[in-house]
């Protein structure tokens, strides 16, 4: 049977995956899809990831049978499986027919709602052995009376290995509309208030007149030979990320024009994506029928 039914749109129906528990981390990965609408606000967690390249796929088993996935979508199902319990994920490169052109237009304009729905938004980033990065960050985060007094590895680590989530078209909308948000590397995460704690920190001791750790950030560029400073390039990403999200819900969805000022420094493997992963978060977005891809 063909496992992706056509989907309706006049219900507002999506696709979603039950992904099975492993209490060792190492069984396959096996999941069972299913269609929902919603309408009937259904339970689930929305995913926000980089494909990476489709060169050299994975398998997952998929409603019983083999399904080649990428290598960056095979990573998250497997770090993101519970022991004991199914979780439910929208995964849009599984969970939208691909092929079909007329159902992914359809489902590329729902994203939005897809997003905003989604109990959780779960940001997978490649990245690995970041554990002891998260934990400086929170450190700081929680205490705001801590200063940059050096520049920790672990820390300049979390501000120059960047995942690409951080500089695709598609993630930031995604990020924006989430109600909720949690950042996943292989082996810790960050919630979005640690990473909203992090920043007050960075705001304080970095930011506002006189502010006292300035001369930290400008010695680890000359230490580290960066174009950029290493906390002044990533904060503006960071910065930028949050206050997009607050600027949504203090004014609601705003031009697209001053949205696509977000489109400095991120791409797409599709350039009309640059204004399509935007369309979502904008007010004077006509109703469009034109390919768009979803390929984030």
């Amino acid at each position: 049977m063909n496992r992706w039914q056509p989907l309706d749109p006049a219900r507002a129906e999506i696709r979603v995956l039950d992904l099975q528990p492993s209490q060792c981390g190492t069984e396959a990965i096996s999941c069972q899809m299913r269609t929902t609408s919603l309408r009937d606000e259904p339970q689930y967690e929305a995913l926000s990831y980089v494909w990476g390249s489709p060169d050299n796929p994975k398998e997952i088993h998929l409603n019983g049978t083999a399904h080649p996935v990428t290598r960056n979508l095979y990573n998250a199902l497997k770090a993101l499986r519970h022991p004991d319990k199914m979780r439910t994920l929208w995964v849009d490169a599984v969970c939208i027919n691909q092929a079909d052109l007329q159902e992914r237009n359809a489902q590329v304009s729902m994203m939005d709602k897809v997003y905003l729905q989604a109990s959780l938004v779960v940001t997978f980033w490649q990245k690995t052995n970041m554990s002891k990065s998260m934990q400086t960050v929170k450190s700081f985060g929680k205490d705001h009376t801590r200063h940059y007094t050096n520049s920790p590895q672990a820390l300049l680590d979390f501000h120059l290995n960047w995942d690409a989530w951080f500089f695709r078209a598609w993630t930031f909308q995604e990020a924006v509309l989430a109600q909720d948000l949690v950042f996943h590397a292989d082996d810790d995460s960050l919630t979005l208030q640690d990473l909203e704690d992090y920043l007050g920190s960075l705001r304080q001791h970095f930011l506002r007149d006189g502010a006292c750790c300035v001369s930290v950030a400008m010695e680890s560029q000359r230490n580290l030979e960066e174009p950029n400073n290493p906390f002044g390039a990533t904060m503006a990403v960071l910065f930028g990320l949050l206050d997009a999200r607050h600027e949504l819900r203090r004014k609601g969805k705003q031009p697209l024009l001053e949205l696509l000022n977000y489109t400095a420094g991120r791409s797409a493997t599709d350039p009309r994506d640059l204004v399509y992963a935007f369309a979502g978060l904008a007010h004077d977005v006509p109703p469009t029928t034109s390919c768009a891809t979803i390929s984030p």
